[in-house]
């Protein structure tokens, strides 16, 4: 039996003979759309991942009284009573616009604070508490909220109003408080951080700006690091960033309050 199932393998390997397949140009021509069109999928589907990690980020630049640019850790010393005005530029430093924006900015309850929008109309001030303000326990912080449903990339959002100091709150020894400014949107990301390929991307950052002129399309490596700005100083979470500036009251500069 054993022999006779070794004969019949012996018989079957004898008749195997190699088949040579013969390719006519139609056939390559079907294998080459076929790679064509894989990577026509693959650039396809990177475009699209791309175009999902495109998300509006913000950056605050904030100007001191009188001109100049106030950095993060200047503390700034406000004057005898009387109206300050200040200015913060808020920009669209992401790569996708944000359909709304929410912006709240706060300042002490010792102080008050004045905004006016486009038409010329006063903002309505809120009381509130807020630990990034700095202020005791017993004292809350006043704020205003100014929305915008135009922020774009390369364009600024600006946010004007003045402070009077109340003498209701002269502080014993001088202190320092902080001026803020939160921004909200849904397309905030987490960490205030996202990296994008720079093939999904048109223009360099700083394109408009680039004394070269038209200007350069964007390198393709490497990858752009969309970051909030100043990203030392901005206390970011998902759909949330906040910016905040020093003020220093000095002792005995204002008059208490009379009973």
């Amino acid at each position: 039996m054993l022999a006779g199932g070794v004969l019949a393998a012996s018989l079957i390997a004898d008749k195997v003979v190699p088949v040579q397949v013969h390719r006519d140009v139609w056939d390559w021509v079907l294998f080459g759309l076929a790679v064509l069109a894989a990577a026509a999928a693959a650039v396809a589907l990177l475009t699209w991942w791309s175009k999902l990690r495109r998300i509006p980020e913000v950056g605050f630049r904030w100007q001191k009284p009188g001109g100049g640019v106030w950095m993060p850790e200047e503390k700034l010393r406000l004057p005898g009573p009387g109206n300050v005005g200040f200015r913060v530029a808020l920009d669209n430093v992401g790569a996708a616009a944000a359909s709304l924006v929410v912006v709240n900015v706060m300042v002490p309850d010792f102080l008050s604070v004045q905004s006016w929008d486009r038409d010329g109309k006063e903002r309505r001030v809120y009381e509130s508490s807020d630990v990034a303000i700095g202020c005791p326990p017993d004292h809350n912080v006043r704020f205003f909220v100014v929305r915008t449903e135009e922020f774009v990339p390369a364009i600024a959002f600006f946010v004007e109003f003045s402070v009077t100091v109340q003498p209701t709150y002269p502080p014993d020894t001088p202190r320092t408080f902080y001026f803020a400014v939160s921004a909200e949107s849904e397309g905030f990301s987490r960490s205030g951080h996202r990296c994008i390929p720079s093939f999904g991307l048109a223009r360099h950052p700083e394109f408009w700006s680039n004394e070269e002129w038209p200007g350069k399309p964007f390198p393709w490596w490497p990858p752009r690091q969309i970051k909030t700005r100043p990203r030392e100083t901005v206390r970011a979470g998902p759909g949330r960033r906040i910016d905040r500036r020093p003020v220093v009251l000095d002792a005995g500069t204002y008059i208490p309050a009379q009973d």
